[in-house]
């Protein structure tokens, strides 16, 4: 036995999840490091979360309000003192926007997008998603606001905080010109502007809270998206996940700092998570099989007219709507949205594309009749 395998079984998680991963047919000592890195990774983000002073969105539009109602001649000295996400969002990087979409058609206008790359692809499909469901045109531009200021930003922090200031100091007036632009900014981009909407994290639904990310994490190891539906052993799978995040959180901690539910999970937040896998994995198959069919046409030695028209039906009628659907389920999984129908929340990514209701399979049923009913209840999307 060599010493990274003993050391592995020598601690509390190995022992606490051993019999429990057993009961998944999995090896305990092949998964064991893939394990401790998610209970490890759960911790950072723990402690990312917790780290910065400034958390929510009201807070750092108060900031800017502040430093847009103080003297001119003071405003440069109260930069040091402001958060980083606020001294960010002045340079117009994250959490602030750096893109504006304007849309052709259709009953939307402009809107501006979280400067985050993994939001601004979601955001685009998302919209993409609404437009072909109104069946209005998908056209629209897409124009940055990238500036000097930015780019230093992204490598340099400190460095664009003493051109701020410089600024501040120099050109008083247009600083505060640019404070005030950065507030029309910054509340559009949280959308904002009609002065609804719970007062979230700024993260809220671009980064996954910790727990989501675990109960994912833990989940890929022990029972991957392509297994499909898990319909028993969930005892286990809480146990496993409860076990990883009481390691992650006390495996530095005195024992007297040990907190009383270091090992809770939320049973609801983990039932949301099988859910939408189990979601994803029913649209995956389903539109694997519609792409065979749609190779068929492609290859097809007939050129004629109907064949083209019947491909045609079956990407309008069939594989896009059941594609929009399954992008819709994949940005909420990535993005920790799991609370769709609450509409308090502002989204990074815009407005919710509502999802059609997904039919509820029989075990037995085969894959042509499952692929039927998700085309049926995803009719009422497209014309």
């Amino acid at each position: 036995m060599d010493w990274v395998t003993k050391n592995i079984q020598e601690m509390d998680l190995f022992k606490n999840t051993e019999g429990f991963l057993k009961q998944f047919g999995i090896d305990p000592i092949a998964v064991a490091p893939d394990l401790l890195a998610a209970s490890q990774n759960y911790a950072f983000h723990v402690a990312k979360r917790e780290k910065p002073p400034l958390r929510l969105r009201g807070e750092l539009l108060k900031e800017l309000h502040d430093l847009e109602q103080l003297a001119p001649s003071r405003r440069d000295r109260r930069l040091p003192a402001l958060s980083e996400a606020t001294i960010r969002s002045l340079c117009g990087i994250f959490p602030s926007s750096m893109m504006t979409f304007d849309n052709f058609g259709g009953d939307s206008s402009e809107f501006q997008v979280i400067d985050h790359p993994d939001v601004v692809v979601s955001a685009i499909k998302n919209d993409i998603a609404h437009r072909a469901a109104k069946n209005v045109p998908l056209l629209e531009k897409v124009h940055g606001e990238a500036t000097i200021l930015a780019s230093i930003a992204r490598t340099d922090l400190q460095q664009a905080k003493s051109m701020l200031a410089l600024w501040a100091k120099e050109e008083p007036d247009s600083f505060g010109d640019h404070i005030r632009s950065a507030i029309t900014i910054q509340e559009r981009t949280f959308q904002l502007t009609d002065g609804s909407g719970r007062n979230v994290r700024i993260t809220e639904t671009v980064d996954p809270n910790p727990d989501w990310r675990l109960i994912n994490a833990v989940l890929d190891i022990v029972w991957p998206i392509e297994n499909g539906k898990l319909r028993q052993k969930r005892d286990a799978l809480s146990t496993i996940i409860g076990q990883a995040k009481c390691f992650a959180l006390t495996s530095d901690a005195a024992h007297d700092d040990v907190p009383d539910d270091a090992n809770h999970v939320d049973a609801d937040l983990i039932s949301m998570a099988l859910t939408l896998r189990h979601q994803i994995n029913s649209l995956d198959q389903a539109i694997q099989f519609l792409e065979v069919r749609r190779t068929r046409f492609q290859t097809s030695d007939d050129f004629s007219d109907a064949t083209w028209k019947r491909e045609e039906r079956l990407d309008r009628r069939a594989f896009y709507p059941l594609l929009d659907w399954r992008r819709e389920l994949q940005r909420r999984l990535r993005h920790g949205d799991y609370l769709p129908w609450k509409k308090t929340i502002r989204r990074a990514t815009g407005p919710v594309y509502r999802t059609p209701e997904m039919p509820v399979f029989n075990k037995n049923m085969n894959l042509v009749r499952r692929t039927l009913m998700l085309i049926r209840a995803a009719k009422p999307t497209r014309p």
